[in-house]
């Protein structure tokens, strides 16, 4: 079982569904980023209940397997900062960005110098 279920967030937190019908939610994890915390496997149940006004009342659950990683991640917010996020998984640095403008410019700026040196010619 996870130590901590604060550590665990369901949005939505409640929503009336339709019979029949179905509903997207997501769980977020915010596990502290501590030696403690390495190497675990735990496991925890999100239940979804109906409202209790019938005879039979049924519940959904959905089982979660958390694993977490074997050393620590550096979470550095500066890192967070100079960064743009694509997706879910990818992060590409400002000074990445800079170094690909910068040599694209130089690149244009060649081919326009090489290109004015063979129109003399």
């Amino acid at each position: 079982m996870i130590p901590n279920l604060i550590w665990i967030d369901v949005k939505p937190k409640f929503h009336i569904i339709p019979p029949k019908d179905s509903e997207k939610f997501d769980i977020y994890l915010k596990i502290p980023n501590k030696e403690e915390n390495l190497k675990k496997h735990w496991e925890t149940w999100i239940v979804f209940k109906e409202e209790e006004n019938k005879f039979i009342n049924f519940e959904s659950t959905v089982r979660l397997l958390i694993d977490t990683p074997s050393k620590l991640q550096n979470n550095n917010q500066d890192q967070d900062f100079l960064s743009i996020k694509i997706g879910d998984d990818i992060r590409i640095p400002l000074s990445d960005i800079f170094l690909i403008v910068l040599i694209l410019i130089l690149i244009i700026i060649s081919a326009l110098i090489i290109k004015k040196k063979r129109s003399k010619d």
